[in-house]
């Protein structure tokens, strides 16, 4: 996967509740499972860091069920990142989930 577009992104968000102007989106290394990707952007004029993961290597589970377990660990006082939005189709990022970073 090519690395996402900035309105991509703000989409994706967007489409989640999150009015925010994105500034970079950067690659980080590793992620044999997935590509990350780091999320700089602005929510009501403040810095909202955020991390970006998406199609996972076949066998692996789904991003929308990792979302779906991490929010539910969190829910049960696991610490764990933030999901704050998770991808459909609609989005042109392929499969995935967007976190707060920690």
């Amino acid at each position: 996967m090519s690395d996402p577009d900035r309105p991509a992104v703000a989409a994706a968000l967007a489409r989640a509740g999150f009015l925010v102007e994105i500034t970079a989106v950067t690659a980080l290394s590793g992620g044999a499972a997935s590509a990350t990707y780091a999320v700089e952007a602005l929510r009501d004029g403040l810095p909202w860091r955020l991390i970006l993961q998406c199609a996972p290597a076949p066998g692996v589970l789904s991003k929308a069920n990792q979302a779906q377990l991490q929010m539910l660990g969190g829910r049960n006082g696991v610490p764990v990142a933030n999901v704050v939005a998770i991808l459909e189709p609609a989005d042109g990022l392929g499969e995935g989930f967007v976190m707060e970073r920690v």
